[in-house]
């Protein structure tokens, strides 16, 4: 595991409901932080998360379990860089003194929330960075930890593990797909209904599901984000997150 210090440190996680956030926020607990806030990208109408598309109401809840606050950023995948580095940047203003992110191996990613935070007086800490997955996975599935796959990409994965909760042997069927196990390429992103600072599970209530962009995503009952602005980038910026 990656040995690092926060003894005392207030910080914020940033989050968007996933296993990769989930994890970096518990280990930087664990390595002594305190946690103070989520913030989460969300849509320009505020009413679901931008990477997952998950109800703005399911990360309310997440943060509730977890007994910190929720802030917010509403964007869109056309002006996110700017909005993020924005709010990173008025994190001090509530006595933040670290940012945690969920990133593994993706260095362009680290990269760009390294810019990000220049400036911000804000330190910098990737809880995860270059751990191996098995590893991870061997983390999550040996805990209460609970993940259901919220967003998967159509290729290569079949819209039938839309829903299931990650175990040992969906993780094999993901990598006998032909996809990364752990999701780290944006194969798939998950949301987190149990985690061990969670004071009680997360209820989540999909009513279906569509296809956009190309993934597949669990249907919440909300407008799908499709049109000007629901674009995810190509290339750098942000984990999709981190995401995951």
């Amino acid at each position: 595991m990656r040995r690092f210090s926060l003894q005392g440190v207030p910080f914020v996680c940033s989050w968007s409901g996933g296993k990769d956030s989930c994890l970096a926020l518990h280990r930087a607990v664990a390595a002594g932080g305190i946690l103070v806030k989520l913030l989460c990208l969300v849509r320009e109408d505020g009413t679901a998360s931008l990477g997952h598309s998950l109800p703005v109401e399911v990360i309310e809840a997440q943060a509730e379990r977890l007994g910190c606050r929720l802030e917010t950023c509403r964007t869109s995948w056309h002006d996110y860089e700017p909005a993020w580095t924005a709010a990173l940047h008025r994190q001090r203003g509530d006595g933040i003194e670290a940012v945690v992110f969920g990133d593994l191996h993706i260095a362009s990613h680290r990269r760009w929330e390294r810019d990000a935070c220049t400036g911000s007086g804000l330190r910098p800490v990737w809880p995860l960075w270059k751990e191996r997955t098995s590893r991870l996975a061997d983390e999550l599935l040996s805990g209460p930890t609970r993940a259901v796959i919220a967003c998967l990409r159509a290729d290569p994965l079949d819209a039938a593990l839309l829903g299931r909760e990650l175990d040992a042997e969906l993780l094999r069927e993901i990598a006998d797909a032909g996809a990364d196990a752990f999701g780290e390429n944006g194969e798939y992103h998950t949301v987190v209904i149990d985690a061990p600072l969670f004071s009680r599970p997360v209820e989540i209530d999909p009513v279906g599901r569509y296809l956009d962009g190309g993934f597949w995503h669990l249907d919440f009952g909300l407008v799908p984000p499709r049109g000007a602005g629901a674009l995810r980038p190509t290339g750098g910026g942000i984990p999709r997150p981190s995401f995951e």
